[in-house]
């Protein structure tokens, strides 16, 4: 998560005056909020606004579960759903974008995904895209949430969430043979990108 924290220090100067010398100054001060901003981001399992909070993504990840149709001779898995959530409050337009970071492969003893092998393909749909491990990788623009005018104009939803949808390519039952795990991982990035 990046933050950026904007400081104020102030200055009290005391200037002894005598009061037949006495006069009156004015110090104009401004408050420039041009580059102060608040980014909280990331993944839940439901959806996330101001009258539901972020439910966690399990620690060991997000889970997708096969299921076999005997008659296509294909393994295919059960889509799963979850939310990419942002908090923002900021006075410049900030976009957020996803990105995968590789095929699913399987990960051997110490955690470590073995890349020497054929990994799972799998992509990721959302009401206006999509990402697949197998031809675009991203990243690309998932959403832009405008910010405020400095003005204290108006300003769209800083709070909020949208679903995507993660599933595999079917996986033919002939090639179960040559699958060496039982679980294969990949990562689903998530960054923020601010003009």
């Amino acid at each position: 998560m990046y933050r950026k924290t904007v400081l104020f220090l102030v200055f009290i100067i005391i200037i002894p005056l005598s009061a037949e010398n006495l006069a009156v100054s004015n110090l104009n001060l401004k408050l420039d909020f041009d580059y102060a901003a608040y980014y909280y981001f990331g993944f839940s399992m439901g959806p996330v606004n101001a009258n539901n909070d972020v439910t966690p993504v399990p620690s060991d990840g997000f889970e997708l579960y096969t299921a076999v149709d005997d008659g296509s001779g294909y393994i295919k898995t059960n889509p799963g759903a979850a939310h990419v959530f942002w908090n923002v409050v900021s006075t410049q337009p900030v976009t957020l974008q996803l990105s995968i970071g590789s095929p699913l492969y399987p990960i051997d003893e110490s955690g470590n995904p073995i890349t020497n092998v054929d990994g799972i393909d799998w992509h990721i749909e959302w009401d206006t895209g999509k990402l697949s491990s197998l031809d675009n990788m991203g990243p690309v623009d998932f959403v832009t949430i405008n910010g405020q005018e400095a003005d204290g104009g108006t300003t769209t939803s800083m709070l909020s969430s949208k679903q995507i949808t993660i599933s595999t390519e079917s996986i033919p039952l002939s090639d179960l043979s040559q699958m060496i795990a039982s679980s294969y991982n990949a990562q689903l990035i998530l960054e923020v990108k601010t003009n």
